[in-house]
């Protein structure tokens, strides 16, 4: 059995890119990560399989924007894991998306802990809307501009 590669078609049905995008492989795949490894806004797969090669699968995606937040916090776990954002964007911040922190994309694999947004031709998040592991609740207003790696930061109070 091969692997196998679907695209999303703007929420409607998923087409078999397998051999178009040269995904093509009989590896037996036990581990992946889905990580922005050029640093250029999209994501990219690293596979590491068990009678073969480690496998980068590049996205070379250039017409869409993203964006992305991580979490410094020490109030809750440092990485935010489990931290829970909500993005705002598009005419009149129509358009939404959420994210979960997590550290882990499947069985033996590691997720940087990253929320990576897609944001299609839309070039700025209006709000932020960040639910804490703590159970607080945090809202930024914007704007956001799309292309960059935002830090959130959350420090104890001082006594």
């Amino acid at each position: 059995t091969a692997n196998f590669f679907f695209r999303n078609e703007s929420g409607e049905a998923f087409v078999d890119q397998t051999d178009s995008w040269g995904f093509q492989n009989y590896m037996i795949v036990s581990a992946y990560t889905v990580v922005d490894f050029d640093r250029d806004g999209d994501l990219d797969f690293v596979t590491n399989s068990i009678n073969g090669p480690l496998w980068l699968l590049r996205n070379n995606t250039q017409k869409n924007n993203s964006i992305i937040f991580s979490i410094q916090d020490d109030v809750g776990n440092r990485d935010g894991i489990g931290t829970l954002f909500t993005i705002h964007y598009g005419p009149e911040s129509k358009l939404h998306q959420m994210r979960e922190m997590k550290s882990g994309g499947g069985y033996l694999s590691f997720d940087e802990p990253l929320a990576h947004f897609g944001l299609g031709t839309n070039s700025t998040v209006d709000r932020v809307e960040i639910r804490w592991t703590t159970g607080e609740t945090t809202r930024l207003d914007g704007p956001f501009d799309a292309g960059h790696r935002y830090t959130l930061k959350r420090s104890r109070a001082a006594p």
